[in-house]
């Protein structure tokens, strides 16, 4: 798998998961000239899926989750002095990049318009 590096098909970077490619032999038979013939073709199918990125705000710092991506944080726990119980505090919030990016349009498909 792979994310699109670019918008692609109305999806904006980060948000398109390419999962791969099916193909199937099609052979059919035609008649030419009185002659019978037989030919094949190769039908291909491409396999995506999509995941909205997501806008976070860490320390009122504007943070984006791309689709694809992966978040986990870092949790601190202190005693709370007026309640005596435990209070939790994020301390660090990590994006991480989990698939490959790659430009779809590469791809040369023909898009619906």
């Amino acid at each position: 798998g792979a994310v699109n590096s670019a918008p692609f098909d109305g999806f904006a970077a980060g948000e398109l998961r390419f999962n791969g490619i099916n193909s199937n032999k099609v052979e059919y038979n035609y008649t030419e000239n009185g002659q019978s013939y037989k030919n094949w073709y190769w039908r291909i199918s491409y396999s995506f899926e999509a995941s909205p990125n997501v806008p976070l705000v860490f320390n009122n710092v504007p943070v984006v989750k791309r689709g694809w991506d992966y978040v986990w944080q870092l949790v601190e726990r202190k005693e709370n002095t007026t309640t005596g119980q435990l209070d939790c505090a994020v301390r660090q919030l990590n994006v991480e990049r989990v698939y490959p990016e790659f430009d779809f349009a590469l791809l040369g498909l023909p898009l619906p318009e």
